[in-house]
């Protein structure tokens, strides 16, 4: 049996999923083994033995980008994005509403630097993201930012 949810919207189900652009933050979820949605390349697929949802061609999110602000703090209140980390600065405090105490975040530094080659973020507080690097930068460099939300 398959059944399908959208969520945001409190449309006709299958109306929505025949329509080639549903709703805006309309999600169509399938749960069945190995059903696909046929109205996009982007195709969202649920295996209910593994309980894991495939998104074909991966998904694409909202994100924020300080880098033009080098430093040691800033605000970005997406799940993901980009800040700069400060010559000479080994931490980081990220501002982020949606941060909270238990969540995961992964990071990426996406330029070389002699120095600076690994750091570890925690949700510190809630709203507030910690990165601390292993040593201080010595240039300016960049750093990306994943948030997991945690249930």
């Amino acid at each position: 049996m398959t059944t399908a949810v959208i969520l945001g919207t409190q449309s006709n189900v299958w109306a929505a999923l025949a329509l080639p652009n549903p709703p805006s933050g309309a999600v169509p979820f399938v749960f069945s083994d190995n059903t696909t949605i046929a109205i996009a390349s982007n195709d969202f697929n649920f295996d209910s033995n593994n309980a894991r949802l495939t998104v074909t061609n991966g998904i694409e999110q909202t994100h924020g980008d300080i880098t033009s602000i080098p430093g040691s703090t800033g605000t970005i209140n997406n799940s993901c994005g980009r800040f700069s980390l400060g010559a000479g600065q080994n931490t980081f405090t990220l501002n982020n509403s949606l941060a909270a105490v238990g969540d995961i975040v992964l990071t990426q530094i996406e330029a070389f630097d002699s120095t600076f080659i690994s750091a570890i973020a925690v949700v510190s507080l809630a709203g507030i993201i910690t990165v601390s690097a292993n040593a201080a930068a010595t240039g300016n460099t960049p750093v990306a930012f994943q948030l997991m939300k945690v249930r």
